[in-house]
């Protein structure tokens, strides 16, 4: 009981702590060392994004998969809502977990949750609206060149973007390693 106690207070006083970077503008849109996260009090030691328990209890089914990058970690939870062509599940995004600087958020708003499916589950896109910055969490299944025959391996990243613009990189590209969980049903990486 404590241990949730302690997770729904550093939940709701991290809402709306949006990450941040400099404004400094750079040619790609995209670097990883402007990507911070802001919050009231930053934690020296924050406990693993799963202390979120937003993938625990689950139903039949439902996915989660946390991934990591030096200081950060994510935790995705996805529930299959439909069926697309051929074996490509829709899912929709149920829980999104992060921490990232000392800070932790933890949230199952679906008013601020969003969800994009790709062919075959070989592109996914799940979003987490916070006040003036949208996150982007990418998977994609692809072959490691131009060659569809050769290896094709699991990509990852974190980025924020525009609320008004999900083109507009705001920071980021993060590259994440897969750290726990299915990528899909039955798959662990």
């Amino acid at each position: 009981m404590l241990r949730l106690a302690l997770i729904l207070s550093l939940a709701l006083s991290l809402v709306g702590c949006p990450p941040t970077g400099d404004d400094d503008d750079d040619s790609s849109g995209s670097d990883d060392d402007d990507a911070s996260l802001e919050c009231e009090d930053p934690l020296d030691d924050p406990p693993p994004v799963t202390d979120c328990g937003l993938h625990e209890g689950l139903d039949a089914g439902w996915l989660w998969t946390s991934f990591e990058a030096d200081d950060t970690e994510v935790l995705l939870v996805r529930e299959p809502v439909g069926q697309g062509a051929g074996h490509t599940t829709i899912y929709a995004n149920r829980g999104f977990g992060l921490v990232m600087d000392g800070c932790v958020l933890c949230i199952d708003d679906e008013a601020r949750l969003d969800y994009d499916t790709g062919h075959h589950n070989w592109w996914e896109d799940a979003w987490l609206a916070l006040d003036d910055v949208e996150l982007h969490l990418h998977i994609q299944y692809q072959p490691l060149d131009d060659d569809p025959m050769n290896e094709w391996v699991w990509t990852y990243y974190l980025e924020g973007v525009s609320p008004d613009d999900r083109d507009e990189v705001l920071w980021g590209p993060i590259e994440l390693a897969f750290l726990d969980g299915e990528i899909l049903p039955g798959y662990t990486p």
